[in-house]
Formats: C-alpha cells, sequence, structure tokens
C-alpha cells in the first residue's frame, strides 16, 4: 500500500568537535651535517699510519692518519742542533757586548742567525703537524680512501668526518608566510625511511633574502639526532607549526561527500515524514574545507560541532533518507594533529 517505506540505510556516525588547531606548514626538506669535511692532506707523502677505523666517533684532536715523517724528524734533529748553537752564541755575544768586545754590528749579525734557526726548525715543525692529520671536530668518520703504505699527493681526499647529532634541516617557504616566521618555532618531521616516526626540532635561521627565481625563503631547523637515524642528504618531510591558531570543527574525514559542484556532510536528525510522522534521517549540508590532519578534516564553515554526521556509505545517502545508526564497529580515526608544544 502507500505506507511501504524502502528499509533505512544503515550508517554509523560521528560527532563534530571544535578543536584548536595550529596553522601548520608543510614542506619537503633535506637534512645536512652541522659540520662536515672530507679531510684532505696538507702534504705530500707515504701513508705510516691510520689512527682510526671507517665509522667510528672520534673527538677532536683525535689522529686519524699519520704520514710518513722520517725525513722531517731526521731534519728537525739537525734543525734543533743549530738552534741550540745560535742560542750560546748569542748568550756569548750578550756578555761580549757589555764589555764592548764585539761591534753591535757584529752582536745584531749573530742575533739574526738566532732568529734564522729558529724559524727554520718552525717550518720543519709545522710541515710535521701537518703530515699529523687530527679530528678539527668531534663527530663520525666515514670510510676511508686511503691504505697504509699508499703515497698521497697534497690536496688528496683522506676521509670524511661529519658531526650528525645534531643535524639541520634546510627547506624553503613561500613569501606569504614570512610575518609568521621565527627562529625557535616548532617543527616537526617525518620521513618514509622511518614509517610512523616524528622528529622534533626547532628553527633555527632565516635567510635574510628570498630567491629571485621561486620567491622563496631558505630557512634552517636543528634537530637532535642522538640515534643517528637521519642522516645528511636524506629527503624529509617537514611540518612547521606557524604562530596562528584557530578554532576549527573536526570530523572524520569519511563523513564528507566529494562533489565538483560542492562537497557536503549528512547531518543525522529527526525528521518528519508527508503524514507528520517522525523518524530519524539525514539532511545534506555544503561545507567548506580546511586542512587534512591524519584521518580528521577540519570544517571552516558550514556545520556546527556537536552535530552528529554520517561517516560510512555516505555515495548512498540522500537528503530526506531514512537511516539506522550503528555505532558497533566504528574504528576510531586515527591523528596526531598536534606537533608538540614542549
Amino acid at each position: 500500500g502507500s505506507n511501504w517505506k524502502p528499509a533505512p540505510d544503515a550508517i554509523s556516525t560521528s560527532i563534530a568537535k571544535e578543536e584548536t588547531w595550529n596553522d601548520t606548514l608543510s614542506a619537503v626538506g633535506n637534512i645536512a651535517s652541522v659540520q662536515g669535511a672530507m679531510i684532505s692532506s696538507q702534504q705530500e707523502g707515504k701513508i705510516f699510519k691510520i689512527g682510526v677505523e671507517s665509522g667510528v666517533l672520534v673527538n677532536a684532536g683525535d689522529l686519524l692518519i699519520q704520514i710518513d715523517t722520517a725525513v722531517e724528524e731526521a731534519q728537525l734533529k739537525s734543525a734543533v742542533a743549530r738552534e741550540e748553537l745560535a742560542r750560546i752564541n748569542y748568550s756569548r755575544a750578550e756578555r761580549l757586548l757589555k764589555t764592548t768586545s764585539i761591534s753591535q754590528a757584529e752582536f745584531d749579525s749573530i742575533g739574526a742567525e738566532l732568529k734564522r734557526a729558529l724559524a727554520d726548525g718552525n717550518v720543519i715543525r709545522a710541515v710535521l703537524d701537518q703530515k699529523t692529520i687530527r679530528a678539527p671536530f668531534a663527530g663520525r668518520v666515514g670510510i676511508r680512501v686511503v691504505n697504509i703504505g699508499q703515497y698521497v699527493p697534497t690536496g688528496a681526499p683522506l676521509i670524511p668526518l661529519h658531526t650528525i647529532d645534531p643535524v639541520y634541516v634546510n627547506f624553503s617557504v613561500p613569501q606569504r608566510y614570512i610575518a609568521t616566521l621565527k627562529v625557535g618555532q616548532d617543527l616537526r618531521i617525518s620521513s618514509d625511511a622511518f614509517l610512523g616516526e616524528k622528529f622534533d626540532g626547532k628553527l633555527s635561521a632565516i635567510n635574510p633574502s628570498l630567491d629571485t627565481e621561486t620567491r622563496n625563503l631558505s630557512v634552517q631547523a636543528v634537530l637532535e639526532n642522538s640515534g643517528e637515524k637521519l642522516r645528511p642528504g636524506m629527503f624529509v618531510n617537514v611540518e612547521l607549526t606557524l604562530a596562528k591558531r584557530e578554532k576549527v570543527v573536526v570530523i572524520p574525514s569519511t563523513a564528507i561527500s566529494y562533489a565538483p559542484f560542492g562537497d557536503s556532510v549528512f547531518i543525522v536528525e529527526d525528521l518528519k515524514d508527508p503524514n507528520g510522522d517522525t523518524y530519524k534521517g539525514v539532511t545534506q549540508h555544503f561545507v567548506k574545507l580546511g586542512q587534512a590532519r591524519g584521518d580528521l578534516v577540519a570544517v571552516l564553515s558550514g556545520l556546527e560541532a556537536g552535530k552528529e554526521v554520517a561517516v560510512s556509505a555516505v555515495f548512498k545517502l540522500r537528503n530526506a533518507s531514512a537511516v539506522l545508526v550503528d555505532n558497533s564497529k566504528r574504528l576510531d580515526t586515527l591523528v596526531n594533529p598536534e606537533v608538540s608544544e614542549s
């Protein structure tokens, strides 16, 4: 008869909540070492000793590589002997000058001889120093590119050294965000190498000028990297918390019916049928969407907090459809929208 109604659609629902979301900016960045260098030879010679294994942590001043110094050590012995003789001559000349047994010119000549002997000795000491290659800063050495007994010319690369705790992350920000950036701002990065893991950092430097090609501003952040998971050259996703906070109404993204003429949600309400009987149904409301985080999306307008919205089978629903709400199987949406305030 005329009272026949189609079976109501079974749906699960969620309550729209009001939350304060920090405005965040996403960018792609790359990891760089705070200090990094390919340690190279300042003097030519044969590799005599390798002080570290590839891949180990070193302190500033630790011996990395020793180039053979047999020739310089022999030269230094002879230079030291010349220095000692020049010193003795100089002391004697000082005494003789007081009794005017020698002229000022002779005394000056002996003084110059001492200076020359000391300078010659210092040149040899400097070469010895340059053949003893020490870590200029603390860090982790990479894979050495030389072996014991190998002859290396001046400037040859020997072993890479990088400080990788902490690390820098470098990325670019569009010019419209300049006013909201400040040193010390929190950010969080993630990498496809460590799925589900987040690394917290702080904005440490902002370039004074923009790139004239892209109108982007280069910025740098510093991240603790005690587990040394992040490696220089790695690509990472950066999420920067901007200072602005806004109140938004938040619903699961499955509640949204996306369409070219506008996105909408279905609000569950008590409706009246043509006979005046009350039934549980849905009404379609068009909404303006903001940012998405995890499985949640912010609704900027068109929906009030506290309303119950359909989050399943929305493709089947029409305005005034009758529904049967069953939330026994509903999965809680996973989200971690807040960048920690610590």
